[in-house]
């Protein structure tokens, strides 16, 4: 069985699902695209990543580290 779509009602359908998910957040983001760093211990050791968005109740953060402390320190 196939099903077709087309790509406006694709956009559309992920523009209301972006929108259903914004409605429910606590804080707004907002979209950053910038460069930062990440203070992950109390020595200041530090790890680059891409800030894609941020609000009051935090941040989306992108890293080439797989794990990271449950807390860190964004500079």
């Amino acid at each position: 069985m196939y099903v077709r779509a087309s790509f406006t009602s694709l956009y559309q359908a992920s523009s209301q699902a972006d929108a259903m998910r914004s409605n429910r957040r606590d804080h707004p983001r907002e979209n950053t695209g910038e460069l930062a760093e990440l203070i992950i211990d109390l020595t200041g050791r530090t790890i680059a990543c891409l800030v894609h968005n941020i609000s009051d109740g935090g941040a989306m953060v992108e890293t080439s580290v797989n794990l990271l402390p449950k807390r860190v320190i964004l500079n």
